[in-house]
């Protein structure tokens, strides 16, 4: 029996909480000075936070909170790193209960299902707007903001003051000086640390009687120096003046000479929030956070910047809020905006797909109400037996979407993501009721026909988008039973940079077709009672490298939440924070070698040969290897002969030959025609051909591969049974 959840006493209780959690925070900031605890606060988080996992959100928050409570008349003294430590606990706290707090009040009134699930998704996205304040790694995300506003920087120099490549001469000053300060002042600690260090012990060693104290801190010397020095580097750190984080324009202008000063006055201005002015209506984290919007806090003649994230984060939508309050330059920027992302879809397919063939975009014409209309695909990508239509959308996800607010939210989600499948699904129709599908480029000149399209094995539906629609995107089937998607079927949406990071975890090509399509079936699985949930790509591609992704054996009313984890440490290696062994699949040597050979030989459908390999569990594949190290012993001991092994994976719509010998008997064609009648003797639509053996003219031992795809088995022929029974039958 399931049991009822009372969301009401869960709202009271969490809210009573998180109302207990806020008081203690906030008492603590209207007793300190903000000139003092916004610097020390920020050196704390500089020096010690990447050792402890604290979400942006919460910090920006917190800030948030200190500028909302503008300058108080009194103070009652300094900070103190116990304070500190208490407030980050506080804040912590304060998060767990209102991310309850906050699903508690949308649902704990509501009697109609769909409407809680409406109010569940408003929840979640509120959650992960104010936690996520946009892409964690620093290159990506410079990358992409360097290049959406790099066409912009007439438009920019004129209205804001200063260019993109500015913004980012500026940033990294600040980010240089703030790393050169932040050095020296953990050097003097730890010197003048050590230095008190072995004076006090000197001192120590001298005297005729110790205290117990004293006598502890003599053993820690000899035994655990290092313990010992951090004892002293924290008394040391409470001592000393914590405001070298706090610069002046000179300051920068000193430690960067070829800074712009007009480009660097005129940055600091529009994005520094200042302390005396208050922001009494900020209190909750999805009210409109002063900090988030400025995050340079101004103290008049000096600023800090407590987060670099967060300052770029605010370059990337403060600058387009501005630039599209521009009635007459708005549809330029749009157009440059879709361009660039385009430009992006294409390099990376490239860089994955080494060789495919990629037209972009592409039109076509269609009968429509007996009318002829002229439509475009972004990108028709082809590699192998695979066709990629892909649509490419660089619409924003909102503020307010991003907030929860539903109409808003479906108007995104039609906009960026459905608009992205019409348009896909109409180009595959096309393509699947014309015999010879044409598509010409935007002059009207033909540009491809595709001859023999039956021959294509896989035709996937993409949508990469610009902004990140996080949870949105990673479980559409949940958007249709709220009434936000409207089709039965769901592409591959995924945002731009979670493609690029997949890119480099991809190890060959097919690795990645194979993605896809688990991907799209996780999606897809419409007539399953089980539902497969993950708010990120990442984690689901993790889940994909550790378990291929493969939940197609559960059927009952499960709810399966991927939250591994999987985000975290494929992030942490990219920005290559401890984390040395590089994330990948579990595939064997001898499987991956099998696989080498079959992405060189370049054969029309090897693709697609692999993709069943890779649906082959752990036990099929070390059954695989296990029979070709078995047929290899056999053949060394019966020399002269060929000795072969025929497997049909069941996992797989997959046959597998494995024939050794002594001497090349099998000719090519022999070994060809020998594959082809044991892939109809065992009705599978593809195979594959192992084949190890000596070349009689250099004595050189040969591995090889050969393989046959088709799209659906042979159909049965009394000619090839008798063949089959001439060779010999394996069943």
């Amino acid at each position: 029996m399931t049991r009822k959840v009372d969301w009401t006493k869960i709202h009271d209780k969490s809210t009573e909480a998180l109302e207990d959690e806020l008081n203690i925070i906030r008492t603590v900031i209207i007793h300190h000075d903000p000139k003092y605890l916004i610097p020390e606060l920020t050196l704390f988080c500089y020096l010690f936070l990447n050792k402890r996992v604290v979400e942006p959100g919460y910090l920006e928050y917190l800030y948030g909170l200190i500028i909302s409570e503008g300058r108080q008349k009194e103070y009652k003294g300094r900070f103190s790193w116990a304070a500190i430590e208490g407030v980050m606990q506080s804040l912590e706290s304060f998060f767990e209960n209102w991310v309850y707090s906050n699903l508690s009040r949308k649902v704990k009134d509501l009697k109609d299902q769909r409407e809680k699930e409406k109010q569940f998704l408003a929840a979640s996205l509120s959650t992960d707007y104010v936690l996520n304040g946009g892409e964690t790694n620093y290159e990506l995300l410079k990358s992409q903001v360097m290049n959406v506003f790099q066409s912009s920087r007439k438009w920019m120099k004129k209205n804001e003051g200063f260019t993109i490549t500015q913004v980012f001469h500026i940033i990294e000053a600040i980010t240089g000086l703030y790393e050169q300060r932040l050095s020296a002042f953990k050097e003097d600690i730890v010197i003048a640390s050590q230095d008190l260090m072995d004076r006090q012990y000197c001192l120590m060693a001298g005297k005729a009687s110790a205290s117990e104290e004293e006598r502890e801190s003599q053993r820690l010397y000899k035994e655990n120096r290092k313990e010992l020095l951090a004892r002293y580097v924290s008394n040391r750190y409470e001592q000393v003046k914590k405001d070298i984080l706090l610069i002046t324009e000179e300051d920068l202008m000193g430690y960067e000479p070829n800074l712009d000063k007009k480009a660097l006055h005129h940055f600091i201005q529009r994005f520094s929030s200042y302390i005396d002015k208050p922001h009494p209506d900020f209190k909750y984290p999805t009210d409109d956070n002063p900090f988030r919007e400025r995050p340079i806090v101004s103290f008049g003649d000096t600023f800090i910047v407590p987060s670099i994230l967060s300052l770029v984060w605010a370059v990337q939508k403060e600058i387009e809020s501005d630039i599209l309050m521009d009635e007459e330059y708005r549809e330029t920027y749009t157009e440059k905006k879709g361009r660039f992302l385009e430009d992006e879809v294409n390099q990376v397919f490239k860089k994955i797909l080494p060789g495919c063939q990629v037209y972009s975009p592409v039109h076509y014409y269609i009968e429509e109400n007996g009318e002829k209309k002229r439509c475009e695909l972004d990108h028709l990508i082809m590699y192998d037996s695979n066709l990629f239509l892909v649509e490419s959308k660089s619409g924003r996800f909102t503020k307010t979407a991003r907030r929860g607010a539903f109409l808003s939210f479906q108007s995104s989600i039609v906009d960026n993501i459905e608009k992205a499948f019409v348009q896909a699904r109409r180009a595959r129709k096309y393509i699947n009721d014309n015999e010879r599908p044409v598509f010409k480029n935007k002059s009207g000149k033909k540009i491809l026909t595709l001859d023999n399209k039956e021959k294509y094995f896989n035709l996937f539906l993409l949508n990469i988008t610009l902004d990140n629609f996080g949870q949105a995107a990673t479980n559409l089937h949940k958007l249709r039973d709220i009434g936000v998607y409207r089709y039965k079927e769901y592409p591959w949406s995924v945002h731009l940079n979670d493609l690029k990071k997949i890119a480099e975890f991809i190890e060959f090509p097919s690795q990645f077709l194979h993605y896809v399509h688990r991907r799209l079936k996780v999606s897809n699985r419409l007539d399953m009672k089980s539902v497969i949930r993950s708010s990120r790509e990442l984690d689901l591609f993790y889940n994909y490298l550790v378990q291929n992704l493969y939940f197609d054996d559960i059927t009952s009313n499960d709810l399966i939440i991927l939250e591994s984890g999987g985000e975290n440490l494929l992030n942490h290696y990219l920005s290559r924070q401890g984390h040395k062994e590089k994330p990948r699949q579990a595939i064997s040597a001898g499987m991956k070698a099998i696989i080498r050979r079959l992405e060189q030989s370049r054969q029309f459908g090897h693709s697609y040969i692999i993709m069943q390999l890779l649906e082959m569990n752990a036990n099929a594949r070390k059954h695989m290897e296990r029979t070709i190290d078995a047929v290899l012993d056999t053949s060394r001991k019966h020399k002269g002969k060929i000795t072969e092994a025929v497997m049909k994976m069941e996992e797989a719509d997959l046959g597998v030959s494995i024939i050794a010998c002594e001497a090349s008997a099998l000719n090519h064609e022999n070994w060809l025609a020998r594959c082809y009648m044991r892939m109809y003797e065992h009705q599978t639509s593809s195979w594959l051909g192992l084949i190890n053996y000596t070349d009689k003219a250099t004595g050189e031992k040969v591995d090889a591969v050969l393989m046959i795809a088709r799209k659906e088995p042979l159909k049965e022929d009394p000619q090839l049974d008798e063949l089959l029974d001439k060779i010999g039958r394996t069943v």
